[in-house]
C-alpha cells in the first residue's frame, strides 16, 4: 500500500460486490464506525482484508451522504458527521458497514482528536473518506432519516429542492430557511471539513485538502486573532515549506504534533510542520507558536532551541541526586569515572596497575614499567597501550572520545 492512509474492501465486502454483479442488485451501506486503534492516545493501525471489526470502536453513526467522485467513476465518496456532544477520543481507523452490520470496508485514518463539548472545545467533526471499487454504481445508501445528519452540501441541495416545490408559501420557505441556516451555521465551525474558499478560517482551525492522492489535514497558522479567506492551503507558497517572508508568519501548516515537542527523524529534511534542531536563530514573527511555547529561549526577537547535533541526551535530574547541580538544557562535558585496573599474573596473583597515592599496590611501579609494558617481560602488563601518546594505540576501538555504540539520527521540533 503506497498511500499512508487508505481504505480497502474486506473479504466480506469483496464477496458482496461479487454477488451484486452476479445478481444485479445493490450493496446497501448504512453505518460508519471509527476507532482509536486500541489506545487512548490513538494507535496507528494497518487494516487488512481479513478484518471483521475495528481494533477498538469509539463511535458509530449513520452515513449521511454517498456519491461517486466526478473525477474517477470508481471512487465512492462517503460522508458523515460526528456531532459536537460526542468526543474525548482519537480516531485512527474507520469501517463501513452494510444494513446487516457487516464490515464491508476498513481504512486507516489520519490521527485526529475529537474533542468533547465538556472540554471547552466541542465542535462537529466532518468525516469524508473514499473507497475504490470496480463499479461504484453497485452501491447505494441505506438511510434512517431519524438519525441522519446532513453535510453542508446536502443541506443546500435539499433546501433548493424544497423551496422549488413550495411555490409561494412564504411561511414554509421561512421555516425551511431557518432550519437550513441553523445547520449550516453549525457546520461552518466544524473542523476537518474539506477546504472551502468561501469560509473565513481563524487561527487554529483545521480543514482538509487532497495532496498526492492523500487527504491531508491543514491547520490555519498565521497568528493569534487573525483570519484568512480564499488562501488555498494546497498552494505551497501559503505554507511553511514555500514561505519566503521572514517578517510575518505563513498561513497554513500540516496538522499534527504538539508545538515545541522534539522528536527523532530519519531524514536530513524535516517534515513541513517542524524544523531541525541545529542552533538556528528563528524569527519570532514567523515562528510565533514556538516562541510562545518557550519564551525563555527568545532573544533579540529570535528563538533558538539550541545545539543538539552530535550530542547524547540525558534526562534532567530534577532533584533526584544522581546528576546533581544541573539546570535544564545545560551542557556537560565528557568525563571518566574514578577507577583502577587489576592485573593478574601467571600465578593468579592480582596487582594494582597504578599507584593511586594511597599505596593501593603490591609492586608499585613494577606493575607498569617506567618505559611502558616492554619492561614487564610480559608477566602481567598492558600490552596495547603506550605511555605518552594515546593515539599510538594498536586497538581499533580506541579513539579521542569515550562513547557507547550508537546510531546517528536527526532531531526535529514541531513548530
Amino acid at each position: 500500500m503506497s498511500n499512508k492512509y487508505y481504505s480497502i474492501l474486506t473479504k466480506i465486502g469483496q464477496a458482496q460486490f461479487a454477488n451484486t454483479a452476479a445478481l444485479g442488485n445493490k450493496l446497501k451501506l448504512k453505518t460508519i464506525k471509527v476507532g482509536d486503534g486500541g489506545d487512548d492516545n490513538g494507535e496507528e493501525t494497518f487494516p487488512k482484508e481479513i478484518d471483521t471489526k475495528l481494533v477498538r470502536e469509539r463511535w458509530n453513526g449513520a452515513i449521511n451522504d454517498l456519491y461517486i467522485n466526478p473525477e474517477n467513476r470508481n471512487w465512492l465518496v462517503i460522508e458523515a458527521v460526528i456531532p459536537d456532544e460526542v468526543g474525548g477520543f482519537y480516531i485512527t481507523e474507520f469501517g463501513l458497514y452494510d444494513d446487516q452490520d457487516n464490515l464491508v470496508a476498513i481504512g486507516k485514518y489520519p490521527k485526529t482528536y475529537k474533542p468533547n463539548i465538556t472540554e471547552g472545545s466541542g465542535s462537529s467533526l466532518f468525516l469524508r473518506v473514499m473507497l475504490q471499487v470496480s463499479n461504484a454504481s453497485q452501491v447505494e445508501l441505506s438511510v434512517d432519516p431519524a438519525i441522519m445528519l446532513a453535510s453542508k452540501k446536502y443541506v443546500e441541495t435539499v433546501f433548493s429542492r424544497k423551496t422549488d416545490s413550495l411555490e409561494n408559501n412564504s411561511s414554509e420557505i421561512l421555516a425551511t430557511a431557518k432550519a437550513a441556516y441553523k445547520l449550516n451555521n453549525k457546520l461552518s465551525t466544524a473542523q476537518f471539513l474539506p477546504y472551502d474558499p468561501k469560509r473565513r478560517y481563524r487561527t487554529g482551525e483545521i480543514c482538509t485538502v487532497e495532496l498526492n492522492d492523500q487527504v491531508i489535514p491543514m491547520q490555519m497558522y498565521a497568528g493569534p486573532n487573525l483570519t484568512c479567506k480564499g488562501i488555498d492551503p494546497s498552494n505551497i507558497t501559503n505554507r511553511h515549506d514555500g514561505w519566503s517572508d521572514s517578517k510575518k508568519p505563513f498561513w497554513w501548516i500540516p496538522y499534527g504534533g504538539r508545538v515545541g515537542m522534539p522528536f527523532y527523524w530519519l531524514s536530513k529534511t524535516p517534515p513541513e510542520e517542524a524544523v531541525m534542531e541545529m542552533n538556528v536563530n528563528l524569527p519570532v514573527e514567523v515562528y510565533w507558536r514556538l516562541a510562545k511555547t518557550y519564551p525563555h529561549l527568545v532573544k533579540n526577537n529570535h528563538i533558538n532551541t539550541g545545539e543538539i547535533r552530535g550530542e547524547f541526551i540525558r534526562v534532567w535530574d530534577n532533584g533526584r541526586g544522581v546528576d546533581v547541580e544541573r539546570n535544564i538544557l545545560s551542557y556537560q562535558n565528557d568525563q571518566i569515572k574514578w577507577h583502577h585496573h587489576d592485573f593478574v599474573d601467571e600465578n593468579g596473583i592480582a596487582y594494582y596497575a597504578l599507584n593511586d597515592g594511597n599505596n593501593r599496590k603490591k609492586r608499585g611501579s613494577d606493575a607498569v614499567g617506567t618505559e611502558g609494558p616492554d619492561e614487564q617481560n610480559n608477566d602481567c602488563g598492558i600490552n596495547h597501550t603506550r605511555k605518552n601518546n594515546p593515539n599510538e594505540n594498536s586497538e581499533k576501538n580506541n579513539w579521542k572520545e569515550t562513547r557507547p555504540r550508537n546510531i546517528a539520527r536527526a532531531m526535529a521540533i514541531y513548530i
